[in-house]
């Protein structure tokens, strides 16, 4: 008996019950104990692996190669020959992956992360069957910081110090709902995601974020109380990197979506600050970057002057100062 007729032995429902969402560019170092920890996930009903490699130039997709010759039931790859990310800029879940789901739900693990805990498929499954008002379920999670090897434990219930379980609050929005919860422990019903496809999605913005927006806004989403993933910090990525350029295009991508979410929902005082506080932050940091000494002393008085505070205004002045 293979490996693959044990894991669909298990299954007393053959069905595919969740699709487990799956991008990878340059993950040669991490894709192995991604899809480890996907495949030992203990579980009675059936699951699919939809990954998307975008053109990876390290080893990322031989690999991938492999799991396939092993897992051909399971595991269902797409892997580019051109990168699709540098094309589109955002949006590689919902133009590959989310079409060919056949799953209710649906759930992720980038190809850096992994999942800790064998039992977090069954354990969102009962709960999404069981509470049908919640669109989604996600767990805490552990930060893993490459640089410095630290690991930061139980990142959402320290962010949320008096929820123990139930439903994650939804305001503040923007500084911290947004900020702390992560798609690695995410399991959603397949009709929230494409409803926020046809509702709300914005090309050229982070799809994570915009599809945990869109479940604050529009649904409920549980906690579980319990870590069942880690979330890689990696030196250079997406939404973590040195490139000051790369950072004022993140910046900038999150105040588009903020700007929509704005316009079109109604939010409390302390999110529109924040809106405001961002937009304010993201003009004084290129001012700096182009040496623009006086314009940056203004921007920064006018910003504290309107009662914002940050530890990131002080060292855009001294990058202004720089020679």
């Amino acid at each position: 008996m293979s490996i693959e007729d044990a894991i669909l032995n298990t299954w007393q429902d053959k069905t595919c019950v969740v699709s487990i969402c799956c991008l990878s560019y340059n993950h040669e170092s991490y894709i192995v104990k991604c899809l480890e920890s996907i495949l030992s996930q203990k579980t009675d009903f059936g699951f699919e692996i939809l990954i998307h490699d975008d053109a990876s130039s390290d080893g990322t997709q031989m690999i991938i190669k492999k799991f396939k010759a092993q897992f051909p039931n399971i595991i269902k790859p797409i892997l580019q020959t051109e990168n699709q990310r540098s094309r589109i800029k955002s949006g590689m879940n919902p133009k590959f992956n989310y079409p060919r789901a056949q799953g209710k739900y649906i759930a992720f693990c980038e190809g850096d992360d992994y999942w800790s805990d064998a039992y977090k498929l069954q354990k969102q499954v009962d709960l999404l069957n069981k509470h049908t008002e919640i669109g989604a379920v996600v767990s805490d999670y552990d930060k893993f910081i490459e640089n410095t090897s630290e690991i930061k434990p139980c990142i959402l219930s320290n962010s949320f110090k008096n929820l123990s379980r139930g439903i994650l609050p939804s305001k503040p929005l923007f500084s911290v709902a947004l900020k702390q919860t992560r798609t690695v422990t995410a399991m959603i019903k397949k009709e929230h995601v494409f409803s926020f496809l046809r509702n709300d999605f914005l090309s050229g913005v982070p799809g994570d974020t915009q599809l945990f927006g869109h479940l604050f806004l529009t649904s409920k989403i549980y906690f579980m109380n319990e870590c069942t993933a880690v979330y890689r910090v990696l030196n250079e990525s997406v939404s973590h990197t040195k490139s000051f350029e790369k950072k004022q295009q993140f910046m900038n991508s999150f105040n588009t979506y903020m700007a929509h979410i704005n316009k079109n929902y109604s939010l409390g005082f302390k999110d529109r600050r924040y809106f405001k506080k961002s937009l304010r932050l993201f003009q004084i940091r290129q001012l700096a970057y182009e040496r623009k000494k006086r314009s940056v002393i203004i921007a920064s008085f006018l910003f504290i002057l309107n009662g914002h505070l940050s530890k990131l205004v002080i060292p855009q002045i001294k990058n202004a100062f720089k020679k």
